[in-house]
């Protein structure tokens, strides 16, 4: 008999992740500091997409011990959303979207709390033209 490994798609990660307390994984907030000022800067996802993958290999190191550990006391509690979580973490670790969407909340919430310290996006440059003069 084969078995598939099924994967998760970002929508489930969601839903998952609205399940997980993630004040009990031991995360390193500076390594969220690049991808909180990008979303400060309300920089498009395309633009921010390398940044989360880089730090949710960052990420992944600090909490897979603690993050796998949460999801499978889940899962020996009969939590039917936790078997999932524990394949695709198993499977994919940090490239996993359970990662991904851990990091870009706690991200998301440094953005929140560095805007409501007065910390907003820069605006674009200001292009001064200098007046032409003549020669003399």
């Amino acid at each position: 008999m084969r078995f598939t490994w099924h994967v998760l798609d970002e929508r489930r990660a969601m839903e998952i992740v609205d399940r997980i307390d993630i004040k009990a994984l031991p995360i390193c907030l500076v390594c969220h500091l690049d991808l909180a000022f990008a979303f400060v800067d309300e920089r498009p996802r395309r633009a921010t997409a390398p940044i989360v993958t880089r730090t949710c290999t960052w990420v992944w190191l600090e909490i897979e011990v603690e993050l796998l550990a949460l999801v499978r006391r889940a899962a020996m509690r009969n939590e039917p959303w936790a078997v999932d979580a524990v394949a695709d973490l198993g499977r994919r670790g940090a490239r996993s979207w359970i990662v991904r969407e851990i990091v870009r909340r706690v991200a998301a919430e440094m953005a929140r709390d560095m805007r409501s310290r007065g910390l907003e996006p820069e605006p674009p440059p200001l292009v001064l033209a200098f007046p032409r003069t003549t020669s003399c």
